[in-house]
């Protein structure tokens, strides 16, 4: 069944990205749910992306065990802005 119109974003329509502070409100409040069932699941957004990132640590040792993104990931993306930026300040 296709949604209704109302629910899709039309061309006039932008759809709003949320504030840096918004996000880090709701990956706070996912840290503080989680913490109830998973202690060793930790949320937080990475200053430099403003991506969200997800950490499973050991219980004993804290130590990481996954995470998601990855910190290559995070770096690949922070190098891509930087180049970004480069290129179009040349351009301007």
């Amino acid at each position: 069944m296709p949604a209704s119109p109302a629910a899709q974003p039309g061309p006039s329509q932008a759809i709003r990205q949320p504030t840096q502070g918004e996000l880090q409100q709701a990956v706070d409040e996912l840290q503080r749910k989680a913490q109830s069932f998973s202690p060793n699941l930790k949320f937080s957004v990475d200053r430099d992306t403003g991506r969200t990132v997800v950490r499973v640590t050991d219980a004993n040792t804290q130590e990481v065990i996954r995470q998601i993104p990855a910190e290559e990931v995070l770096q690949l993306a922070k190098e891509l802005d930087r180049m970004q930026g480069l290129l179009f300040n040349k351009e301007a």
